[in-house]
């Protein structure tokens, strides 16, 4: 929306101009304040067309008040959901006794910074734009990435429980699974991978490759192979059960190895505090990773779907928060399945036209 919203302000079309400069009217006569995060940085500057990106940061000057998100790291930069997800992890272990609703209450207090538009944009134009190609480069890469994760190779019911029974298979017939499993990530991601994506079976060769030259490593192990596998791959096997399937086990990881870095960055011993923050799991990242699942029953992958979860981790700590589509449908069914973040989340909406905003208050 923010795009469109730029598009229009420099429009040569009269009609779309004054469109677009009536919405921030409308944000000023009604008190509303635009949320500016690293996430929406990213996706206006990682675009090819150098003026469209200039107009997209003139744009946001014209906005008398914006907000943005603190970085912890007091880069100065608008904050991201690393940023949010420290301070959550902070202030749970500071009380872990604290509801996810108390957590949250906690955090917003000192999440945001108030500023103009101006300020904003000034202060970081020339970094922006030295980084542009650098975000540019890591929107094709997420390109990969998400068609990747959303391909259906995935162990759905081999358990935890069948990996302690079972024995490691030789190097040569673990190389052989590896190319039959190439073919299919390949056939996977030209029906459920994002449609830009292109050179299918190099890519998914490169990266069954990857994998396996990075397996060899299990078979220099003197444990057991489950244990070696978990080892291997850094997952915690003291936040496991039985009956998780691969599938279960490997988001469980990303979850571990997330608060790992959390941890690490305020100096914190992991080790020390995983039950605490297992047991009562960050508000964002619990949200972040329902969001995923969700993400995973849509036809096809898109590369947005990750920058789309990270913002809509956002919509705890927002009155209201507008979605795609695609990220409306699964907060819906997020909050079916779950009453309390039914009550947690701010009001999120999906607009047609952006003119359609004040229909949403």
């Amino acid at each position: 929306t923010l795009a469109k919203l730029s598009f229009d302000y420099f429009s040569n079309n009269q009609n779309n101009r004054d469109s677009a400069r009536n919405i921030i009217k409308f944000f000023i006569d009604n008190a509303l304040y635009l949320l500016i995060t690293w996430h929406h940085i990213e996706e206006l500057l990682q675009i090819e067309d150098n003026k469209k990106v200039m107009d997209r940061l003139n744009f946001l000057e014209n906005f008398p008040v914006v907000v943005w998100p603190t970085s912890y790291d007091k880069n100065d930069n608008p904050g991201s959901i690393i940023d949010v997800l420290t301070l959550e992890v902070n202030t749970i272990l500071e009380t872990p006794s604290l509801t996810r609703s108390d957590v949250i209450n906690n955090v917003k207090e000192k999440l945001f910074i108030y500023g103009t538009g101006k300020e904003l944009v000034e202060s970081h134009r020339e970094q922006w734009l030295f980084m542009k190609p650098l975000l540019t480069d890591q929107c094709k890469r997420r390109i990969t990435i998400a068609s990747i994760d959303h391909s259906e190779i995935h162990d759905k019911k081999t358990t935890l429980s069948d990996i302690k029974l079972g024995k490691l298979r030789s190097p040569d017939d673990a190389h052989h699974i590896c190319r039959s499993l190439a073919k299919r990530l390949s056939d996977e991601m030209k029906v459920r991978g994002d449609h830009r994506m292109i050179n299918h079976d190099q890519v998914a060769s490169d990266f069954m490759d990857s994998t396996f030259s990075d397996g060899l490593a299990i078979y220099q192990s003197d444990k057991n192979p489950c244990d070696a596998i978990l080892d291997h791959f850094k997952i915690d096997k003291d936040i496991l059960r039985d009956n998780m399937t691969i599938s279960e086990i490997m988001q469980l990881s990303v979850i571990n190895e997330k608060l790992k870095i959390i941890c690490e960055k305020v100096g914190i011993n992991y080790e020390a505090v995983k039950n605490i923050l297992h047991d009562n799991l960050p508000p964002s990242l619990f949200l972040e990773s329902e969001i995923h699942k969700q993400t995973r029953s849509q036809l096809r992958g898109n590369a947005s779907n990750i920058n789309d979860k990270y913002l809509a981790a956002f919509a705890l700590y927002t009155d209201l928060i507008e979605v795609d589509k695609r990220t409306l449908d699964s907060f819906e069914r997020i909050k079916k399945k779950n009453t309390e973040l039914s009550y947690i989340i701010g009001k999120v909406f999906r607009l047609k036209k952006y003119s359609e905003i004040s229909k949403v208050l």
